[in-house]
């Protein structure tokens, strides 16, 4: 476990030296193949006899790929790409592209294994890791890739960590929920990256304040709470100093005071 804390670190380090440094002309030095930086593959029917998720590589000309790669062009986002294939390079893991695997799945997940459908050829890469999102024409305005960092962190993870312990919590995956140290472990590193995007993508600031304007009726909603939480209480710090902590429970059932409040207001 050390080893792998101490990858994680290198990681840290590694994404300062490529905000410094992250022009075009290193990457040579970093991905195999520069014309295959990142793909967007679209879902489709599992290929006969493959066990992992399928999908078409969508053509560079068709107006939602432009539309996609133009977000993902933000020096952030290229910095975390450039991020993630070192991650690879670092644990071997570097067969195939970097993918962004467009699904029909609500949310955003790190996946593993994937069948590439290109013209008439299949290419197939059952270790590769690589961010499963959804993404559809209303996002744009707001920030339709605000969450992509963060899926990435988990991508970036799995290249290091292949072994990552499994989570032992069955509490619903919210930012408000208290669950296992290893589950609010990884899911504190995705927020993390969350919130560097945040941070250094204006896009999504605008895009943030116009869905989660805070009035009197969207504080109810949860949702709102959650994402308040993921984007503003990690840079505050209020997981710290304001948690409500929980007791010891081996039953590990869901009480309502530990997932519905865990900021003291």
């Amino acid at each position: 476990m050390k080893t792998s804390v101490y990858f994680l670190q290198i990681l840290i380090l590694a994404f300062i030296m490529l905000e410094v440094k992250a022009q075009k002309s290193y990457d040579h030095l970093i991905f195999p193949d520069t014309t295959e930086r990142i793909i967007l593959v679209k879902a489709r029917k599992s290929v006969d006899k493959s066990e992992n998720l399928s999908g078409s590589e969508l053509k560079k000309e068709l107006p939602t790929s432009q539309k996609i790669m133009r977000e993902l062009n933000y020096p952030f986002h290229q910095s975390v790409i450039r991020l993630n294939q070192c991650s690879r390079n670092l644990s071997g893991n570097n067969d195939g592209p970097n993918v962004l695997f467009l699904s029909e799945n609500q949310g955003g997940f790190p996946r593993q294994g994937i069948a590439i459908q290109s013209d008439d050829n299949l290419r197939e890469y059952p270790k590769l890791n690589y961010v499963d999102l959804v993404i559809s024409d209303n996002m744009f305005e707001t920030g339709a890739l605000d969450i992509y960092s963060h899926e990435l962190g988990h991508v970036m993870m799995n290249n290091i960590w292949e072994n990552f312990p499994k989570y032992i919590s069955k509490k619903q995956h919210v930012s408000m929920g208290v669950t296992d140290y290893y589950k609010a472990f990884a899911e504190g590193w995705g927020i993390h990256f969350q919130r560097l995007a945040h941070d250094q993508i204006p896009l999504y600031q605008t895009g943030f304040a116009k869905t989660y304007n805070y009035d009197r009726t969207n504080k109810l909603w949860h949702s709102n709470v959650d994402e308040n939480l993921r984007i503003n209480a990690v840079l505050t710090n209020d997981y710290i100093h304001r948690k409500l902590l929980p007791q010891y429970n081996p039953s590990n059932s869901l009480k309502p005071e530990e997932h519905c409040c865990p900021i003291k207001i």
